[in-house]
């Protein structure tokens, strides 16, 4: 076998079909484009595959003004700060993630102003019944838990997990206030909350939500009754039943974000029924 002498730091031996392949050179990582979508404005990004989430938030922090700690990142579910873009299998064009987060000081602002609201407000009959009982013992929503039932294509209760609802995934398996089945969808791009039966879609701006409360159905923790407030009492609230409770937090927390926005700039908007 001929034999080579090749020059690698100290002189070494190396026979020809181990020699390196031209067209086996590994090529340079291509740039991935992405979209992230905060509290409805778009911050378009350069990144290398190689680029791991904690990256990505540490270059959003001066675009949104959202501490990376405070920052929670959303494709198909939470992304992992130790995750590469490289490992998520994202498609190749339009690549977009939705950014979940809010200022401190923002944050700091509606908490104080919930706090000032509540000192200042008069404790109404039907407040001062809901804090000393149960949802599920109200006759208004027992009723409606005793005579439908759980639907039968409810989503499986899971206790104690925290799963994240992803932009305009359906949530099936509920019901209303009338045990209609009842369809759930957060939409991003429009800022709108969608409830829909097999008769109307009713589309409520996330921004005039002025509340999301919620309690876990007696009898069955895994589920809750949620509660969307739509007017500046608790009268206007739109009942949800037999909500998963690993969807709680994240349906809070992305209505949280536009509710916000809203305290902040007045903005106001209408209920929109199809």
């Amino acid at each position: 076998m001929k034999e080579i002498n090749a020059h690698v730091g100290e002189s070494s031996l190396i026979s020809e079909d181990k020699l390196p392949e031209t067209n086996n050179i590994i090529p340079q990582e291509l740039p991935i484009s992405l979209t992230v979508l905060h509290n409805r404005v778009k911050h378009h990004l350069v990144f290398q595959s190689s680029t791991t989430i904690a990256e990505v938030k540490r270059s959003l922090e001066p675009l949104t003004h959202v501490p990376v700690d405070m920052q929670k990142l959303i494709f198909r579910g939470i992304l992992s700060d130790n995750t590469t873009l490289g490992e998520l299998s994202l498609p190749g064009k339009d690549v977009k993630l939705m950014l979940v987060g809010t200022k401190p000081s923002e944050a700091e602002q509606v908490r104080l102003s919930e706090a000032n609201n509540h000192t200042n407000e008069e404790i109404s009959d039907d407040c001062r019944s809901e804090v000393t009982m149960d949802w599920s013992d109200q006759t208004e929503h027992k009723q409606v838990l005793e005579r439908y039932g759980k639907p039968e294509n409810a989503m499986v209760g899971i206790l104690n997990i925290e799963e994240i609802l992803d932009p305009n995934e359906c949530l099936l398996g509920l019901c209303d206030k009338r045990g209609q089945p009842l369809r759930l969808r957060i939409k991003p791009d429009s800022g709108e909350l969608w409830l829909a039966t097999k008769d109307v879609t009713h589309k409520f701006p996330l921004a005039t939500i002025h509340d999301v409360v919620s309690q876990p159905i007696k009898g069955h923790p895994e589920y809750h009754i949620m509660a969307f407030q739509l007017g500046p009492t608790p009268k206007s609230r739109y009942f949800v039943y037999w909500l998963p409770s690993q969807y709680v937090e994240s349906i809070k927390t992305m209505v949280l974000q536009y509710k916000i926005i809203s305290s902040l700039s007045g903005a106001t908007g209408t209920n929109k029924p199809l």
